[in-house]
């Protein structure tokens, strides 16, 4: 076997370790420095010439080629492609890291070398340019899997711009925010978006808001019923409607929007599919 693909089968096994560590133990340290180990043993074994220096290498290759070609996904995010589909990927860096940095330090004529290392840098600027898709279909898994129902709302004069996987990070109820810029003057309206689960009845999620996103300490409120399937909340500076719809508890707040027309909109709900969420982003 000619050294280089040997080069990249060492590699492309240092990727799978790495995909180990990422789906049991994702733990920084560990994500840094395996790839010198695995790789000190593996190009050993392959028999890859100078097995030492392109161990050492390899994995700020990988950085390099991470960065031109998944800078947006973190290593995470790269696995929420789904399993197979992360572990090639990884298995690609892998190899490819490996590969360059056998051409970088490895015997041979230098001119091969060279153009096996722009070769592989040329790729995975390629890989980049489709990053965003990558981002994209990786959003819909886990959206699809967030286990809260996908759903929108249809606000006249109003832009649906952005969503936020609250269920990632935020360590209250888990929710999906979406916000509504209005063409006119530009004021948002924020939806948020839980399994109806998140509170015991709507009037509960009222006087206790759920997800609390004031981020004011103190800020009070006082609820009224609409219906039993909907409650108002008025504050200082902010009306909140709580509502079940659609299999969804949702809250939506608007500091511009009268509380009539806020009312209305529980009626506008509408299911939306996990994709068309993910491509807000590129809209």
């Amino acid at each position: 076997m000619h050294v280089l693909a040997r080069a990249v089968v060492a590699g492309a096994v240092v990727g799978l370790v790495e995909t180990f560590l990422q789906l049991h133990d994702p733990d920084d340290g560990w994500m840094f420095f395996a790839p010198f180990l695995a790789g000190l043993v593996l190009n050993w074994a392959m028999g890859v010439p100078r097995w030492g220096g392109v161990a050492v290498v390899a994995p700020f290759v990988n950085i390099v080629l991470l960065l031109a070609g998944f800078w947006h996904l973190s290593p995470a995010e790269v696995m929420d492609l789904g399993v197979w589909q992360g572990s090639a990927l990884f298995m690609m860096v892998g190899a490819s890291g490996n590969l360059v940095a056998a051409a970088l330090v490895g015997p041979g004529a230098t001119a091969i070398r060279t153009a096996v290392a722009g070769a592989v840098a040329v790729a995975f600027m390629g890989v980049g340019a489709h990053q965003g898709a990558m981002d994209e279909t990786a959003q819909a898994r886990r959206l699809g899997a967030s286990g809260i129902p996908l759903i929108a709302a249809t606000v006249p004069g109003h832009e649906l711009t952005t969503l936020s996987e609250r269920y990632r990070y935020a360590e209250e109820q888990p929710s999906i925010e979406l916000v509504y810029e209005r063409h006119s003057d530009g004021s948002e309206l924020e939806m948020y978006v839980m399994r109806p689960t998140a509170a015991t009845t709507v009037e509960a999620a009222c006087r206790e808001p759920v997800p609390e996103v004031t981020g004011m300490m103190g800020t009070s409120g006082t609820c009224r019923k609409v219906s039993n399937y909907v409650w108002v909340r008025e504050e200082e500076i902010c009306t909140r409607v709580f509502a079940l719809g659609e299999g969804a508890l949702v809250q939506l707040a608007s500091e511009a929007m009268p509380e009539n027309e806020l009312i209305a909109l529980t009626g506008r709900f509408r299911p939306v599919t996990a994709a068309e969420l993910a491509a807000l982003d590129d809209a």
